[in-house]
């Protein structure tokens, strides 16, 4: 960022908190002025104190301003730079013999397994994304028309679901077991 493109940020920073502030002033005024005066000479009035809140903040702003100070940098010379060279190495790296594992510490090889696998029959939160455990196209239109011929004969006539909330109860605490 250059010296121009900060003195303008810091401008426009500096107008835009006295707009602010003539702004709060403005509104203060309008609803103190309102239930005395009427609507054009409101407006005249609230206008005139935004103009003079502006002017009297900004001129404010630029008074406690620090005074811009300019650093100077010092000149100096810059030094050549011979690039490296080595007689001995190739320009590019190569793997030799020598870079291979040892074939004794080939048993110490990290092998990643599969942790799917691995789960139990009592996890439940990794099953729920098995691709074997997914129903079919045909299970879940099933689903969904049970689901509905259930929702429109309890719209008939509410029957009483304690029983079935007691027999869920019932299984979660054994689950929890």
């Amino acid at each position: 960022m250059d010296a121009s493109t900060a003195s303008k940020i810091d401008r426009n920073i500096r107008r835009s908190a006295s707009a602010i502030f003539a702004g709060a002033c403005a509104f203060a005024a309008y609803s103190y002025l309102s239930s005395d005066i009427a609507q054009p000479q409101l407006g005249a009035d609230t206008g005139g104190v935004l103009a003079l809140a502006y002017l009297l903040c900004s001129r404010t702003i630029r008074a406690v301003a620090p005074e811009r100070q300019i650093f100077v940098q010092p000149a100096f010379a810059l030094a050549e730079l011979a690039p490296a060279e080595i007689a001995d190495e190739p320009s590019e790296l190569l793997l030799t013999e020598a870079d291979r594992v040892p074939t004794e510490q080939a048993g110490d090889v990290l092998v990643l397994d599969d942790v799917l696998d691995a789960i139990g029959s009592d996890s439940r939160v990794v099953r729920l994304f098995d691709p074997s455990a997914m129903p079919t196209p045909g299970q879940l239109r099933s689903r969904i028309d049970r689901h509905i011929e259930k929702g429109a004969s309890t719209s008939r006539g509410a029957p009483d679901a304690s029983h079935e909330l007691h027999e869920a109860l019932a299984k979660l605490r054994a689950n929890l077991r």
